[in-house]
């Protein structure tokens, strides 16, 4: 280049995984994230939250420095939204400990083990049609035979429904290791297709890494989600599921899940966002140690007939002050 400078120097247009990176989650004040005073009623942490998602969300904003605000906006939104989570920012954290508000733990709460973002642009319909085509011909075609890590887009292609997900659980490469799948917006797809999905994966013995993004497919349900949740692959170390704003998924879902994680599964995270999930699930969702023990069964019923509360100390991995879930 004349200028010198490689393309590698030009700024981009999406958001990537880095943006998850230790630096964005330094201290901040949630409520100045979102423009608002510590009194602010819940109408207006939404309609804040609403408003700056739209102008720094990486789809539609390309500025530098657009990715990191929009986590925080987040990050901010996952702890007002929470009435517990509120008080116990507002009171200095749980266990009546003098912190300022927006120290690490409350951020890490709420954003430590939401999907990473995925790699996204803006850019026409016609070429995500495109693109979303010629990855399942490259599937089906058998194009993509003895890769071990696939990482395929999908989202908001209009045509993507439960039986290209079939089609992609029949033709999965033997020796898969790292599969990352993005759905979102493929408003098609029902219960029924993650349950196809499911079947294929169940298959493939040498994968090690999932990630599926449902995002704003709102036609799955808990019965597709519980579906999915059943028949994971045991031999999993990595697993990330986002099922944000798919609202007719709930509690019932994350207690599925509980109870048939992977054995070996050594990192989960979980996007819940705009979902029916309670408060306090959705806090037990976030640490996979305290998950793996709320799924089996014996300490479940326990649990019902005597609520026991998550321990209060701000550096224990499952510390909370809301009660277990019955």
């Amino acid at each position: 280049l004349k200028s010198g400078r490689s393309h590698s120097h030009r700024p981009r247009c999406w958001g990537t995984p880095a943006m998850l990176c230790s630096q964005v989650r330094r201290s901040f004040d949630h409520y100045s994230v979102l423009g608002l005073h510590r009194s602010a009623t819940q109408a207006q942490i939404r309609s804040a939250y609403l408003g700056l998602v739209r102008k720094h969300h990486p789809d539609s904003n390309c500025l530098a420095g657009s990715a990191k605000k929009f986590l925080k906006v987040q990050a901010a939104w996952e702890i007002l939204r929470d009435p517990i989570a509120r008080a116990e920012l507002d009171h200095g954290g749980p266990g009546g400990t003098a912190r300022s508000a927006g120290q690490p733990w409350a951020y890490q709460r709420a954003a430590r083990n939401a999907p990473e973002p995925w790699p996204s642009r803006r850019e026409h319909q016609a070429c995500r049609e495109t693109r979303a085509r010629r990855n399942l011909a490259d599937f089906v075609e058998g194009r993509l035979e003895g890769e071990a890590a696939l990482r395929l887009n999908f989202e908001r292609a209009a045509y993507v429904d439960d039986k290209v997900l079939e089609s992609l659980a029949k033709d999965l490469p033997a020796g898969l290791e790292s599969l990352a799948l993005k759905f979102e917006g493929c408003g098609r797809i029902s219960d029924e297709g993650p349950a196809l999905l499911a079947e294929g994966l169940a298959a493939s013995r040498q994968l090690r890494s999932l990630t599926l993004d449902f995002t704003d497919c709102l036609r799955i349900t808990n019965a597709g989600f519980s579906a999915l949740a059943k028949k994971l692959p045991r031999h999993l170390r990595h697993l990330s599921l986002d099922v944000s704003y798919c609202r007719q998924i709930g509690d019932e879902s994350i207690v599925v899940l509980a109870e048939h994680l992977p054995e070996g599964l050594v990192e989960l995270r979980l996007g819940l966002l705009e979902t029916s999930v309670s408060p306090a699930v959705a806090a037990l969702a976030d640490e996979l140690p305290a998950l793996r023990r709320w799924g089996t069964p014996a300490r479940r019923s326990r649990a019902r007939s005597a609520p026991v509360r998550l321990s209060t100390d701000p550096s224990s991995p499952c510390s909370s002050s809301r009660v277990r879930p019955p």
